[in-house]
């Protein structure tokens, strides 16, 4: 098939599950609440699990191997189409792909259409069903009312009781959700990937000009003092308070769970890493899942000037004790 009869058909497969999923909700919902009963008196033995951190991390390569490797239950973008539903996406991704691992290892910035509907997706739509995904990331334990937090708990927790396994979330916006979600979850995991934030900077810049954003546009997570972040204009400034200010958010919150529900990964040792996240997980492999070779990018790219303005920026914060968790 050739490139362009390719995305018609990709767009065409898009359009027809978005019919599907509006017109048959109701219908489904009621099928899904029949599994329900039949799940209320079954011990829960998982909670979920969340990848966390500031954006052009290292996240998604961290979820994509993750989900790929474990047989573990993850987010995909049969999920993201039947985000209404589901508890309901999971039956039909597992009824269609059988646990098969995905094998994907590529994305735009996040985004892993290109790979199919088994590939691993963050999956906003769900969670902005009860938030504020555009203008308001950071929620406190009390934001959400308990019928909004009953509604999370539900959701994920049939999930899990259904196929017995926890699920892996990657979405950075869980990252300044940590007090509400281990209200709703006490036992809930979290793995935050961390960056040199020089590089990390560089990143965020580069992602704003290939999506043709002006340098001092905002992208991408909101701190809790988001609204001032974006009135910045200087945009090295903005940039590094952005990651400063969303990895000390994590780091505070951080504290309030149990030390063995929380584990920090490095970008720059993810090889190694990735082998800790997977024995903090402590689930076994798939069968027969590819291996791939990390691509871990450490090279500066930016003229001497900007690396050099953003240096300036990093020095004016404190970062000491950012990350001893």
């Amino acid at each position: 098939m050739g490139i362009s009869k390719y995305f018609i058909f990709r767009n065409y497969q898009n359009r027809f599950l978005d019919l599907l999923s509006n017109r048959f909700y109701n219908f489904i919902k009621k099928y899904e609440d029949n599994i329900s009963n039949s799940l209320v008196s079954r011990r829960e033995e998982y909670a979920p699990i969340f990848i966390i951190g500031s954006p052009r991390t290292g996240s998604t390569i961290v979820f994509e191997h993750l989900s790929n490797e474990l047989n573990i239950l993850y987010t995909n973008n049969l999920t993201w189409k039947f985000y209404k539903n589901f508890l309901f996406s999971f039956i039909l991704s597992d009824k269609i792909y059988k646990n098969r691992p995905h094998n994907c290892f590529e994305s735009n910035h996040g985004a892993t259409l290109s790979c199919g509907w088994n590939a691993p997706s963050e999956c906003g739509t769900f969670w902005r069903r009860w938030i504020d995904v555009d203008n308001k990331n950071f929620y406190d334990a009390d934001d959400l009312n308990d019928t909004q937090k009953n509604e999370i708990k539900n959701e994920i927790e049939r999930v899990i009781k259904y196929f017995d396994k926890p699920i892996l979330f990657k979405n950075l916006i869980n990252g300044q959700m940590i007090r509400v979600l281990i209200d709703i979850f006490p036992n809930a995991k979290f793995i935050f990937v961390k960056r040199e934030p020089l590089l990390t900077a560089q990143s965020i810049l580069k992602a704003k000009r290939k999506n043709g954003m002006r340098d001092n546009d905002y992208w991408s997570i909101k701190p809790k003092n988001y609204s001032t972040l974006k009135e910045i204009d200087n945009p090295y400034e903005q940039i590094i308070k952005q990651i400063y200010y969303i990895e000390k958010q994590i780091i505070e919150d951080a504290k309030l769970l149990p030390k063995d529900n929380f584990l920090t990964l490095n970008y720059e040792n993810l090889e190694e890493d990735l082998k800790r996240a997977k024995s903090f997980i402590g689930i076994g492999d798939r069968d027969d899942y590819q291996s791939s070779l990390l691509k871990i990018n450490s090279k500066i790219t930016l003229d001497k000037s900007e690396i050099d303005a953003f240096k300036s920026e990093i020095v004016k914060l404190d970062w000491s004790g950012m990350y001893d968790v």
